[in-house]
């Protein structure tokens, strides 16, 4: 079903999804797991006779990747609710990113230094 088919038609599939995805959740659909791997030209002008010039890519379909994206939510929102994730994770929580991680990291060397444990370092 093509993406923009769903979106316009929202209001009149979407309890339809609901369930769709309700159901899918006890029971992993096979056609879910189903993708169209294309190769793609690592770069412009490289030459296309060459196996190793190309990677792979596989397209999963737009409801498969909206239940990935319902799973993830619902996962997020019961670890979150539980206190089940570190307050230092990164991946997968919101308002956090790799940039968080660093300055974590960044922020926890500069005391341990202000403190004399990382005096190495300054020499």
């Amino acid at each position: 079903m093509p993406t923009w088919l769903v979106k316009h038609m929202q209001a009149l599939l979407f309890p339809f999804v609901t369930i769709l995805f309700s159901k899918s959740l006890a029971a992993f659909h096979p056609t879910f797991k189903k993708a169209v791997v294309r190769p793609l030209l690592n770069k412009a002008g490289s030459d296309t006779s060459q196996i190793k010039n190309y990677r792979s890519t596989s397209n999963l379909s737009f409801l498969s990747k909206l239940l990935d994206r319902v799973v993830q939510i619902r996962l997020q929102e019961f670890l979150d609710s539980n206190n089940l994730m570190p307050v230092t994770q990164s991946f997968y929580h919101q308002y956090h990113s790799r940039e968080t991680a660093v300055m974590k990291v960044y922020n926890d060397l500069l005391l341990a230094v202000d403190e004399g444990d990382l005096c190495f370092l300054t020499a």
